[in-house]
């Protein structure tokens, strides 16, 4: 039995889903508003409106006529407006952080939705919860007094990025670009030799449009193992890949060797299934299947999708304990940069521990949950998300992710 198929058919058809989906390849598409003639009801509309906020595409909304009429407009320009807002302070962040960095020495570079949004046809569309930039590591203690004395307040060291907040805008500053245990960190240990320096710029840097896209084809398999993708997730792999400067042959070879072309074959054509015009693309099972899991949670996924995936990556309960309570020195050197012999893991296990009991109190209770649902999923389903998994291309989840 294929568990992302079941009752497909009723996700597929959710009117306000395809309704969405209907929109957003209209706009991509440049349709003039007087060429809008959709007929929606009142209940549908709200639940689209409800629909897109839950995937982060709401933005698209506005360029449908029917949304603009009240009093749908009200209640969309309420939504719109906290969008907005979000926007221009983030904006403002990142172009004050990099004009910090260049005047301080910092390398950096920006990764994921900051550069991402200047390929959609109108930045403010791609939606944003938090910017991520990458630096240097060996610039650590640097950085943190250059954040710090810009007003930022430091939250803690995490397992890829150190984070940071002011004003409501949360900073991700990246010591690597992937987890360092998954497949494709090795292609992107050495990103700094490969990109290339911005415009105008010493200190800030950017990937190439093919690193980039590979990036977010890692990234978006990161979370499809772990919690799921959404709407927003697809999108961004139709824009990347429909960008025609793109060395498209040099992508498929390094996809080949990371072992991601048939996952990103897959996600490009339920892509190209949504948001393209090109009746060209034959829809199968296993792009109903992805079509299922994306339209089964929000942005990235949801919380009980990734307790059942955590059964396929940690394989057995007592596994995933271990590797909660003990980490090995791997895992804790990307959350500890002061870790650097294996000699101190116990210390940096109890700092752990207290981070735990303070700052991250709150995820006590969602690990105790996972670590419950291993009683919960049964062999079947553990092996049939597993060959899930397969059948869209990931292969050894639990080893490469």
């Amino acid at each position: 039995m294929n568990i992302f198929l079941t009752a497909a058919k009723e996700i597929v058809l959710k009117k306000e889903e395809k309704r969405l989906i209907e929109i957003i390849r209209d706009v991509l598409a440049g349709k003039n508003k007087s060429e809008w003639s959709m007929q929606i009801s009142k209940e549908e509309i709200e639940r689209v409106i409800k629909c897109a906020r839950v995937h982060g595409v709401l933005p698209f909304l506005q360029e449908c006529p029917v949304f603009m009429e009240e009093p749908y407009r009200e209640k969309l320009f309420f939504y719109l407006k906290d969008y907005a807002y979000k926007d221009a302070q983030q904006a403002y962040a990142a172009e004050t952080l990099f004009e910090l960095f260049e005047k301080n020495g910092i390398y950096c570079m920006p990764l994921k939705g900051i550069r991402t949004k200047q390929f959609y046809p109108y930045p403010e569309f791609r939606t944003m919860g938090d910017l991520d930039i990458l630096y240097k590591e060996d610039q650590t203690k640097k950085l943190k007094q250059v954040m710090q004395d810009a007003g930022y307040k430091f939250g803690g060291y995490n397992i890829k990025h150190d984070e940071y907040e002011k004003d409501g805008v949360t900073i991700e500053m990246h010591r690597d670009v992937l987890f360092r245990l998954t497949n494709a960190y090795d292609y992107f240990a050495d990103i700094w030799e490969r990109a290339i320096h911005a415009k105008g710029k010493q200190y800030i840097y950017e990937m190439s449009l093919e690193d980039h896209y590979l990036h977010s084809v890692c990234h978006l398999a990161e979370h499809f193992v772990r919690g799921g993708i959404g709407i927003r997730m697809v999108l961004d792999i139709y824009i990347l890949s429909e960008t025609p400067r793109m060395d498209k042959a040099y992508v498929q070879r390094q996809l080949k060797a990371l072992k991601l072309q048939k996952f990103e074959e897959n996600i490009r054509s339920l892509a190209q299934l949504w948001f393209s015009d090109d009746e060209k693309t034959v829809r199968t099972e296993v792009s109903d299947e992805l079509e299922n899991y994306a339209l089964s949670g929000g942005i990235f996924g949801s919380r009980e999708t990734a307790r059942r995936n955590g059964t396929v990556l940690y394989e057995s309960k007592n596994k995933f304990v271990k590797q909660l309570v003990f980490p090995s020195y791997e895992v804790m050197k990307t959350s500890c940069p002061w870790l650097k012999t294996p000699i101190l893991l116990p210390a940096a296990w109890l700092v752990r521990y207290k981070r735990a009991l303070t700052a991250s109190r709150g995820n006590i209770g969602y690990h105790i949950e996972r670590a419950k649902t291993f009683d919960r999923v049964e062999d079947q389903e553990q092996k049939e998300r597993c060959q899930f998994f397969e059948r869209c291309g990931l292969e050894d989840v639990s080893e490469n992710f």
